[in-house]
Parts: C-alpha cells; sequence; structure tokens
C-alpha cells in the first residue's frame, strides 16, 4: 500500500478513515524507523483497537519488526502519530476475526481470497493453517499505562 503511505505525509490520511491505519515502526535487528500503510479489517472505536493482518505472511517486514519492538506510533483517520501497542493474536483469535471479516465484507473478501490463494467462497471453511499464513495483530491505541499491563498479560 504505497499509494496511501504517501498521503499521510501531506495530511491526507483522513481521506481513508478507519480503513487504513499508516504504521510507524522500528526495525526488528536495525531499529531504524519504518513506516507502513496497512488495511484495518476491523475498528473498535470503543477500545480503540484497530485489527490488521499481515497479507504477505509471519515473513512481512513490519510484522516481524513489531514482534520485536511493539510500542508503535499510528495515523487513522484524523489521528497522527498516536502512541500504541502492537499486540499479536492467537490462532483461534485471528482464525475469528479473519471468518468476521468475510462475513462483514463478502466483496472485499472475494478479492483478498484470489491474492492470498485462499477458498473463495464464503461457505467454504478457511485453511486450517490460515492464521499462521496470515497473522492477525492488535493495535492497540490506548494510554501507555494499559500498552504495559497488556504487554505483561500477552507475554505471560
Amino acid at each position: 500500500m504505497r499509494a496511501p503511505a504517501a498521503l499521510y505525509p501531506l495530511g491526507l490520511g483522513w481521506l481513508f478513515g478507519h480503513h487504513v491505519v499508516l504504521l510507524e515502526h522500528r526495525g526488528h535487528s536495525t531499529g531504524r524507523p519504518a513506516r507502513t500503510a496497512l488495511e484495518v479489517v476491523h475498528w473498535d472505536r470503543t477500545t480503540r483497537e484497530a485489527l490488521v493482518v499481515a497479507g504477505s505472511g509471519p515473513d512481512a517486514e513490519w510484522y516481524r519488526n513489531v514482534l520485536a519492538h511493539p510500542l508503535v506510533r499510528v495515523s487513522i483517520g484524523r489521528e497522527r502519530n498516536v502512541a500504541g501497542c502492537a499486540v499479536p493474536l492467537s490462532d483461534d483469535d485471528a482464525r475469528s476475526a479473519l471468518e468476521r471479516y468475510r462475513s462483514r465484507h463478502p466483496r472485499l473478501a472475494r478479492l483478498a481470497a484470489r491474492v492470498l490463494r485462499l477458498p473463495v467462497d464464503a461457505r467454504s471453511p478457511l485453511p486450517a493453517d490460515v492464521a499462521e499464513r496470515l497473522p492477525a495483530v492488535v493495535i492497540d491505541l490506548a494510554p501507555p499505562r494499559r500498552h504495559r499491563a497488556r504487554r505483561r498479560s500477552v507475554a505471560a
């Protein structure tokens, strides 16, 4: 998603609403800053959490980076440069999230399924290894105190 990433520095990220997030993260080995625009699978206004999926799989650079350095900065909707914490979902939670996305957005899900070589028919079950192939992350935009508590509970 290079085109959306180019619009954020121009102050035009709001055009995407809560459908795209600009994720600012650190390189897993270098620690250098990096930016990636990602499609938001689900935005929860109440908890201020954005669910994103590594469409390129577990080797996606941004995914490897947030596993190593979970404290991130995010621009989403009209909010810019907001602190967040990236928390990987369990395989079961990721699978459930993908199923919900598929039922809520059938057209987009069919398109994504073709690109990702998944079953296109919504009545077909997702492959057993879908969560391994498409790991999911929740980006929590809550105040920093909750980030520290959440990191501990995920690591435990």
